[in-house]
């Protein structure tokens, strides 16, 4: 959006404002990524007695897929 006002007005600093919030974005999704991968995989080390079991796998697939 910022990046089509800054199209049609020609002003640079909205076209610039875009790219800085195209970094932030991808930023947070980075991190909250590995953050998800690491809780993920910190759960299976830590509590295996937990993901053995069958209602376990179910909740973890819904979280993971929806």
């Amino acid at each position: 959006m910022i990046e089509l006002i800054g199209h049609k007005t020609g002003e640079q600093r909205y076209d610039d404002m875009a790219h800085e919030f195209m970094k932030i974005s991808m930023t947070a999704y980075s991190i909250t990524a590995l953050f998800g991968g690491t809780l993920a995989f910190a759960l299976f080390l830590l509590y295996p007695q937990l993901m053995n079991l069958p209602e376990s796998h179910v909740i973890f697939n819904i979280i993971i897929y929806y």
